[in-house]
């Protein structure tokens, strides 16, 4: 996840912190606030990063998902139970956030 904003960037880290459930909000695996340390970058992300024209010198990782949320729904048919184990878990995990006083500021099947 790349930002343009220094002050979204610590948000975003502190909105991570240790008193969130990792079974429920990703963890940062990794993060940069300098373009400096990028060479401790896997190869791809500095590769996105350089054809970025440097617009987004803070970055993020987190654990890959092996697709989205909006790839299940339009490209699986999926039954109503599944449906409902979906609905459930992302349910719980904004409620885990809530409960934390943070809020989920880009939900959307895509993300």
């Amino acid at each position: 996840k790349f930002m343009a904003n220094e002050r979204c960037f610590i948000r975003e880290l502190n909105a991570r912190d240790t008193h969130l459930d990792p079974d429920l909000v990703l963890p940062v695996t990794m993060s940069s606030a300098s373009l400096a340390l990028r060479d401790i970058w896997h190869d791809e992300v500095d590769l996105k990063l350089e054809m970025s024209g440097n617009e987004f010198p803070f970055g993020l990782i987190m654990p890959a998902a092996s697709k989205t949320l909006a790839q299940v729904v339009f490209n699986e048919r999926i039954n109503m139970v599944s449906t409902k184990k979906i609905m459930r878990s992302l349910g719980r995990a904004l409620d885990h956030l809530h409960e934390h006083g943070r809020i989920h500021g880009d939900f959307n099947p895509s993300n």
